[in-house]
């Protein structure tokens, strides 16, 4: 088994997650089309200060109006899709049919929230609602007069808000469109084209392999640790995992290697390894400098990270205000292959990107030369986001 260095290493995650330079996978859609060709999938969330997540995570990759191009791909293009896969997440359109087991628990997991929540009343009007879609409608949640149950801190109260989000879970509707932060859904028909609701289902077994060797294509190479890398439905049991790696490495898929100082070993695509061998020893050309979305791929395991590249890294926007340690919305800075700070972004009137706080990991980073990277950054972001 091949050893390598954690710098080796840095260097092959930064290129390989495309940021040692832009349009790094080409430009426009087609560009962001092979982004997604690449890492399977991107991490959705709804919280918006400078950029949804997804947003940030293509903006750190791609020159252009992100926003527009991502939305184009989702609802004008149908190239994308608004799905689950550890998480919220957006992945390939084609990809649809394969996403059927995950879809399933979540639906059952989904129906028993529902049920100890006590909200009857939802299930009971469920059918009814989903019998107001008819080819080619739009509904969203204010639609819909059904209801709702004892407020809650948490979660959405309003009954249907909780039966569109069911139907969602169960494939019986799709997120058509957006209108800012309001979803829209019509039916799966409409949604979906109809060849690939037609495919043939894959065997549970058949699924289980794609999904377990698509979790290491989504980080570039990983280990047979619990942590967010194997996050979600189906990936408690690590000796299932394990046993799909072990045959994957036995049949050449995968290879695997040993990094300095972390005793036990990380899996990664032979082709992607292949590549791997191409690039640790090369110097980046020219140092980049992002801002790291906090649910992007290339950050999903904190502690991995943190051994990797010597940066500790939490999402703060949950924790209290006064137990927080930097701020509620904090983006870590990378630069090169090196994390050197972080930064709380706000917007002004004009919804821009300013900075409301900025850390740097040490003095020597804190120099002229940074900060005009990191302004030029923003400015880069505020183009991409067409605000001034």
């Amino acid at each position: 088994m091949e050893h390598y260095t954690k710098a080796q290493i840095r260097r092959f995650l930064v290129s390989y997650h495309g940021l040692d330079t832009l349009d790094a996978f080409g430009t426009n859609k087609e560009g962001i089309l092979n982004f997604f060709e690449h890492i399977t999938s991107i991490q959705n969330d709804p919280l918006n200060v400078v950029g949804k997540n997804a947003e940030l995570v293509l903006h750190a990759r791609f020159n252009g109006d992100v926003r527009g191009m991502l939305y184009d791909l989702l609802y004008n293009d149908k190239k994308l899709v608004d799905g689950f896969d550890k998480e919220s997440s957006i992945h390939l359109m084609k990809e649809w049919k394969k996403y059927t087991y995950v879809k399933d628990a979540l639906a059952t997991m989904d129906l028993k929230v529902l049920e100890n929540r006590g909200y009857h009343d939802a299930l009971d009007a469920m059918e009814d609602i989903y019998n107001q879609f008819i080819p080619g409608s739009e509904f969203t949640s204010k639609d819909f007069n059904a209801g709702s149950g004892a407020k809650h801190s948490w979660w959405s109260t309003s009954y249907a808000n909780c039966i569109l989000h069911h139907l969602w879970c169960r494939d019986k509707i799709g997120i058509s469109s957006r209108k800012k932060t309001v979803r829209l859904f019509a039916r799966i028909e409409d949604v979906v084209p109809m060849e690939i609701l037609n495919e043939p289902t894959l065997s549970f077994d058949e699924f289980f392999e794609w999904y377990v060797l698509r979790r290491i294509k989504q980080q570039g190479l990983y280990w047979l640790k619990k942590g967010a890398g194997w996050q979600g439905f189906y990936m408690r049991d690590m000796k299932k995992v394990q046993q799909v790696v072990n045959q994957a490495v036995a049949d050449g898929r995968l290879t695997e290697i040993m990094i300095e100082d972390i005793h036990r070993p990380f899996y990664i695509h032979t082709q992607d390894y292949h590549r791997m061998l191409e690039i640790i020893d090369t110097p980046l050309e020219k140092p980049q400098l992002r801002f790291i979305a906090p649910l992007d791929n290339f950050i999903w395991d904190r502690p991995l990270i943190k051994l990797l590249f010597d940066f500790e890294y939490s999402w703060e926007v949950y924790v209290p205000k006064d137990k927080r340690k930097y701020g509620y919305y904090v983006l870590p800075i990378l630069y090169g292959d090196t994390f050197i700070g972080r930064v709380e972004p706000n917007q002004n009137k004009a919804k821009a990107f300013i900075i409301e706080n900025l850390w740097f990991e040490d003095k020597k980073y804190e120099t002229k030369k940074m900060m005009k990277l990191i302004e030029s950054e923003i400015k880069r972001h505020n183009r991409n986001f067409n605000v001034q």
